[in-house]
């Protein structure tokens, strides 16, 4: 606490009117601060204020230039150019150009950056025409290219810094071009951003921002309802009423792209039955836990999908509620009175335990032994996701979708070639999900698509429980805070008025 008071003391600057802090409270902050090692929501929250990308997508999802002025494609949709800004520079003074474009990509291509390199792959070659114009050459037309520039792996980084001073040391020294440059941090207590003074689109409004990392759900509460905390991120559902009801602050949420489901362990022989799974679809009442839970802050959805991306399947309906049916099916797949059924959730996320309490309470009803196990919170940070060979019958699975484009969000979860797959071996389901990454005939990718949630959809993989808000609560003192759908927050416009 001591050294949280003085850093605090520090960065407010007592006695300097300028020097203002925003204070932002998060459950925890990735492992690595380099962007082709995370691919989660803890990540993009807060190094999307430290990394640039060629595009930047607004809040609107609007793509508009960030590290690149302008860009054309070729008719074919295989051929990009993008005219560079001069005159930017990194974080550690290094200069921006087209040779840092190469390195960042070929970087993120290579063998051993696994997590992320499916989603860019379409990416055949990266040429250096002069120090500020850099060509794409694409393998196949890749209808979101230009939004999978603007976010994640697509963050430029420094090549001479890295290779100074090599991967670990950036994973914890991250250095980019964006509106908030590193200065301290502390693992699971601070990270410490000052606004950059040479940031190419001006300077930030606030001066400083300081996450704080509070794993503990009431504490983190408690400190935004103290005033130590401007913003809290992670809101627990149970606080929800609570701060709206205080003064001086308020809950703010947009409808979000997070999913939130209940993956199934295909290695597992009671999930090898289709009849087990959808009879699980069947059990829980998914409207109850939005109205209950959420208060109010969600939708139901039929699958990991919302209206907002590409291929979304508008005829798919949600499993209805049909406690009888579910008992009728389990029955004809031989499952017994006093199965025993674990669901993995994370120790460490309240939200998430309240969500596999409430569905264990629906699967008893099914005369199931239902028992929620704990998992550690490191592993979903290190891979996004719980790996099948660590998991149970059931494991608590969010998704984002942030390229909105159902195709990439479905290849990287179902094909068989992938990380992120639970066990899925589908030969019909990997012919699918490989024609449509091929096909620029917008109407004919957009059925494809939706034949393929409804593929997914019939096979019940999985339980999508519902598409949650993205909740943020905000002090009174935060002036434009500007909500992220898809939780990728850029504090560049906010203010701090104490």
């Amino acid at each position: 606490m001591k050294r949280f008071l003085i850093l605090l003391l520090w960065v407010v600057g007592v006695g300097t009117a300028q020097a203002e802090t925003l204070v932002i409270g998060k459950r925890h902050a990735p492992l690595s601060w380099d962007p082709i090692d995370s691919y989660n929501l803890f990540w993009g929250a807060i190094a999307s204020n430290m990394f640039d990308g060629l595009v930047l997508r607004t809040e609107t999802f609007e793509l508009v230039p960030g590290l690149a002025e302008k860009w054309q494609m070729s008719d074919d949709g295989l051929h990009f150019r993008f005219e560079l800004r001069r005159n930017v520079l990194f974080h550690n003074g290094e200069r921006f150009d087209a040779e840092a474009v190469k390195f960042t990509f070929d970087r993120l291509l290579a063998e051993d950056n696994g997590l992320q390199r499916a989603l860019y792959d379409s990416i055949k070659q990266i040429k250096i025409i002069d120090d500020y114009t850099v060509d794409f050459v694409l393998k196949r037309y890749d209808p979101s290219f230009l939004t999978k520039l603007s976010g994640y792996g697509g963050m430029i980084v420094p090549p001479d810094y890295i290779k100074k001073y090599g991967e670990r040391h950036f994973d914890i020294y991250p250095v980019g071009t964006g509106p908030f440059k590193f200065v301290e941090s502390k693992e699971d207590d601070f990270l410490l951003l000052k606004a950059n003074p040479d940031y190419f689109a001006g300077v930030a409004k606030t001066d400083s921002l300081l996450f704080r990392f509070i794993a503990d759900e009431e504490q983190r509460v408690q400190a935004f309802l103290a005033g130590e905390l401007d913003i809290l991120h992670d809101v627990p559902f149970a606080a929800i009423l609570r701060i709206q009801n205080a003064n001086g602050m308020d809950i703010v949420a947009v409808p979000g792209f997070n999913v939130q489901t209940l993956q199934f362990n295909l290695d597992k022989k009671i999930m090898q039955d289709i009849r087990v799974r959808q009879a699980l679809n069947m059990a829980i009442d998914k409207q109850a836990l939005i109205n209950i839970l959420l208060k109010g802050h969600g939708r139901t959805v039929a699958g990991l999908q919302t209206e907002i991306m590409f291929g979304y399947a508008p005829t798919l309906a949600v499993y209805p509620y049909d406690v009888a049916q579910a008992k009728k099916l389990l029955q004809q797949a031989g499952v017994k009175a006093g199965e025993t059924i674990n669901i993995n959730y994370r120790v460490s996320n309240h939200n998430i335990y309240e969500m596999a309490r409430a569905v264990g309470v629906f699967l008893k009803a099914l005369d199931l032994n239902v028992k929620l196990v704990p998992v550690i919170e490191q592993l979903h940070l290190r891979n996004g996701f719980v790996p099948t060979e660590q998991s149970d019958e059931i494991f608590q699975f969010g998704w984002n979708g942030w390229t909105m484009d159902y195709g990439d969000s479905a290849y990287l979860l179902y094909h068989s070639s992938q990380s992120w797959n639970p066990q899925i071996h589908s030969a019909k389901l990997d012919t699918l999900l490989d024609r449509q990454r091929n096909l620029k005939d917008k109407t004919e990718r957009e059925r494809l698509l939706q034949e393929i949630a409804a593929f997914l959809h019939q096979q019940a993989y999985y339980i999508p429980l519902f598409n949650e808000d993205s909740i943020y609560a905000v002090s009174d003192n935060v002036k434009n805070f500007i909500p992220a759908p898809d939780r990728r927050m850029r504090y560049f416009e906010t203010e701090i008025r104490r």
